[in-house]
């Protein structure tokens, strides 16, 4: 999904002679770390799917480190350069603390 949006920001670059890379990309995520994927996808609440467009278990941040890890790796790939992160409850700082932990260098 975000690999098409990107793609179409490049042709509206490309059609009006905007450098694309001149535009910072980012997107938006829910993170919701569990002990299994599982586990995440179960936390996942009924109002995410207004805030977050098809299955946001499938792309967001949603399971392990290793699951948060590659689908990391994915937003990477696909060109974002920046991430909000909405965390389900960031007042439970544990998750705020090993998502850190974890990721940011």
């Amino acid at each position: 999904m975000l690999e098409h949006k990107f793609a179409v920001l490049k042709q509206h670059c490309e059609t009006i002679g905007r450098d694309y890379e001149s535009i910072h990309r980012t997107a938006l995520t829910l993170c919701i770390i569990g002990e299994t994927d599982e586990q995440a996808r179960a936390l996942i609440p009924g109002w995410a799917d207004t805030v977050f467009p098809g299955d946001v278990a499938s792309y967001g941040l949603i399971g392990t480190l290793e699951t948060i890890r590659q689908r990391l790796a994915a937003y990477e790939t696909v060109g974002a350069q920046g991430l909000v992160i909405h965390f389900l409850d960031a007042t439970r700082l544990d998750d705020v603390r090993l998502f850190a932990r974890a990721f940011i260098a």
